[in-house]
Order: C-alpha cells, then structure tokens, then sequence
C-alpha cells in the first residue's frame, strides 16, 4: 500500500492550516517521510518521522503515518488507534486518516466475530475519506470488502469496480468473483476468473475453477481447454486427468479421447471404461471394447446397452437379444426398445415386435421418441403377419405422438390409401425407399408376387430415391 499519497496536496494543506512559513519549514522532513516510505525503509522512516513529531507533535499527516506504520508494519494496533484519534481532533475529514480508522475497525470487528456496530462505523469512515480523496484505490476496495463481509454484495461490486478503474487488482476480482458467487450469477463470475488469469496466467486454482464451471454448464469445449492446461502441468494428478478424459470425450473429441485413455489407468471410472469402450465400438475394435464392459456391466446398465448394441452389430442377435432381457422394466429407456427391435427384426420374430409395439402403445412419450427406423421395424412386422389395418392404425400413432412431422409417414400414409383401394403407386412420385419396400412387402405377404416385380422394375430405373 502507498504510505503518502498526493504529498503536494498536503504541503498545501499544511499551507493553508498552519501558513505558508511552517509549510515551508517542513518541506524537506515531508520530502524525506514520503522518499523512506515509498522506497520501503519503514525503520529509516519511523526515526525521522518520531524526530519530527517531537518538534510538531500536532501535524495530523505526520500522526497518521506513524499510525500507518505502527499498524502495517508493526501490528500495534491499540497505539495505532491513538494516533488515527488525536490526528482525527486536529483534521476530521483528512482521507488517510480515515481509511486507516476504518482498516482498525474492521480488524476489530473480524477479531470480535460479527459485531456490526464496528463494520458500520468502518464504513462511515470509508465515505469520509471517498469524500476527501476521489481518487484513493484503498478506501474504494476496503469498503467493497465490508459490504461483501456484510452480505451486501451488489454495494460491494459496485466499489470494487470503482478501485478497479483506478489500479486493476487480482484481489478486487477474487472479490468480485465471491460476489458474483453469492449472488448466483454464473456468467459475470466466470468472467472474473477470466480477469484474474489475465494477472496470472498460470493460476492452477483459477483454471481449475473454470473448468469445474465449465463442466457444471455442460461446455465440454471450453472445459477441455482449460483442463488440457492442467493436464499437461501435471499428468499425475489423477482427478485433475479423469475430468480432462471425460472433457475430452463429452466434446466429441474421440480419436484424442482413445489416444489419452491408453496411458492412464481408468479401471476406477466405470463411465471412463464404458465411454473408452463406446469409442472402440465406433471403430469396430469390438473385442477391446467388450473387454472394457464385461468390467462395468453389473454396475452401470449403459454397459449393458453398448454391449447389446456390438452383438447386434456382429450380427449376434439372440446374444443380444438374452442381455437385453436381462435388464430390469424400470431401466428401460428410448435407447433399450430400439436396439430391442433391432434385435427382433434380425431374428424375424414379427410377433415378438407386435408385442413390443402393443406395449409401447401405452407410453406415448417412449413411442414418439423412437427414430424413424424403428416405426419401419414395427410396420415390417405387420406387414409379414399380413396385419394391414394394424400398419395404417400403427402409422396414424406414430404421426401423432412425435413433435417433429416425419414427411415419410405423410407419405406413407397416401401409399397405404393407394394399396387399400387397389389403386397403382405411381414410383416416379415416391421421395422414400422404406415405403416402397414396405409396400413391396404387403404385396408378397398377400402373394401379390406380379405387383411386387412390377414395383421392383420400377426402382431399379429410379435415383432419386431416398431413406426417411
């Protein structure tokens, strides 16, 4: 902290209280106070101001850097206490003075445990000096301190931003950043942080901060990059490495994720060993990646799922279909009746997939989530049992229960009208190649074998057709 401040303005005080000659008289020992305390020689200080204050025992400027001393310095604050007072009686209003009195009591009122009395009187005291001195950073951040301790953190902001328009400080963002805190405003704490790494680039606490936030908001990209900075500062830190993994792989940064992964033991991550194995399964490295879950399969359901979803994509379908069973009705997600129809469909248990869509029949909300491709699963079905009045009702479910308006089930809900009133399907006009093959379907579930080479024929000439 800068012991005198604007020393010109007191000379001229000095002027203008005792007159032009004492001011004059005292030029050199102010001089010399102002040189030894700037320059941090507070002994060298201390001596010249006491031989001052034997000659001039009533200059307020010279009390209160003595008590400035006899407080930063040395701790005492009683004597301290006694200087800022008599210097008060001489010069109430003089700034300095009343900063170091209100830095008393508010050390007394941290000390006392919460008496209020102290932190409203410090706070008095911190107006005064603002009025007297616009322009002194201390006074600015002392009251933004107490009104913080104090609970009133959008006061507080407010003289924090105040000091950091007059000298920019870590501490007053490490405040503010706490208020903002306290205040719930995420966004304008994050900010602050920002602020604080722009002191200190390398601040592990800071960083990691940010990128717990950043975590907490799901901004896995912005998450990841302060958590690289962590990583590569210390690969040793397991949590600090286990977070950077997960960061690396919610940002959909897989090829990293895999390589990172390989180097550090993730056997006590179960989401680590299940997203580790995801990967792997995206890459066809299947064996790994059953490897990885047969570890985690009884303890997170998820495992199961991916397990279920690599037998159905080495064509293992009734492995997965035995693992999917096994899963408990109230685990039963969007993901598990989709994959289940998958699995169904390659075993050709048509009934089976009436059963499931029977179900489904009463959870809408399940039913209108499912993709696209599991509507044509359910509707191959039907059409294999010769079920074509169940196809129309399942379609008219399906178009009712999604949000978004498939334009494949508008579609296939004309074709269906078309087929029922033996009218020609005019393919040229067809935009989806699931509805063609379903109504392909229905005219050889009814042995309608010339109609569905007739269609066939048809496609064969045709490219622009496309999937839902």
């Amino acid at each position: 902290m800068k012991k005198i401040t604007a020393l010109v303005s007191i000379l001229f005080l000095c002027s203008a209280l005792w007159g032009g000659e004492t001011a004059k008289n005292n030029y050199e020992d102010y001089i010399v106070i102002k040189y030894l305390l700037t320059s941090g020689d507070y002994t060298g200080a201390e001596t010249v101001i006491d031989n001052y204050l034997k000659k001039y025992p009533d200059d307020p400027f010279i009390l209160t850097e003595k008590a400035g001393i006899l407080k930063n310095i040395k701790n005492d604050y009683k004597n301290a206490l006694k200087l800022i007072e008599k210097s008060k009686k001489i010069y109430p209003g003089y700034y300095y003075s009343n900063y170091l009195h209100a830095s008393l009591l508010f050390a007394g009122y941290i000390e006392q445990k919460k008496n209020k009395h102290l932190v409203d009187k410090a706070a008095e005291y911190l107006k005064i000096s603002l009025q007297n001195n616009k322009d002194f950073y201390s006074s600015y951040y002392l009251l933004g301190v107490i009104l913080s301790e104090t609970g009133k953190y959008e006061e507080s902001n407010k003289y924090f931003e105040l000091s950091n328009r007059l000298r920019e400080t870590p501490e007053a963002y490490y405040n503010l950043s706490f208020n903002y805190k306290e205040l719930g405003d995420l966004e304008k704490e994050l900010k602050t942080y920002k602020k604080i790494l722009e002191f200190d680039s390398n601040n592990y606490n800071i960083i990691y901060t940010l990128a717990r936030a950043y975590l907490k908001k799901k901004d896995f990209e912005k998450a990841t990059a302060y958590l690289k900075k962590l990583f590569l500062r210390n690969r040793e830190n397991k949590d600090i490495s286990l977070k950077y993994l997960y960061a690396l792989f919610a940002s959909g940064k897989r090829d990293k994720f895999l390589e990172i992964s390989e180097k550090i033991d993730i056997s006590g991550s179960s989401l680590l060993l299940y997203a580790r194995a995801f990967v792997l399964s995206t890459k066809d490295r299947f064996a790994e990646a059953e490897k990885l879950l047969q570890q985690v399969k009884d303890k997170d359901l998820k495992a199961n799922i991916l397990l279920a979803d690599i037998y159905y994509r080495k064509q293992e379908y009734y492995r997965g279909y035995r693992l999917l069973q096994k899963i408990p009705r109230q685990e039963r997600d969007t993901i598990y009746y989709s994959l289940l129809l998958e699995m169904l469909s390659g075993l050709n248990l048509n009934r089976k997939i009436s059963a499931v869509f029977d179900f489904l029949k009463k959870d809408k909300a399940t039913l209108g989530k499912l993709a696209v491709e599991d509507y044509y699963n359910i509707l191959l079905a039907f059409s294999s049992l010769k079920e074509i009045e169940n196809i129309r009702r399942a379609v008219r479910l399906f178009y009712e229960t999604r949000r978004d308006k498939p334009g494949c089930l508008d579609e296939l809900l004309r074709l269906l009208r078309r087929f029922s009133q033996g009218r020609e399907i005019a393919v040229e006009k067809l935009k989806f190649r699931s509805n063609l093959f379903l109504i392909i379907g229905l005219y050889k579930s009814l042995s309608r074998y010339d109609k569905a080479a007739s269609l066939l024929k048809k496609v064969i000439k045709l490219k622009t057709i496309m999937d839902p």
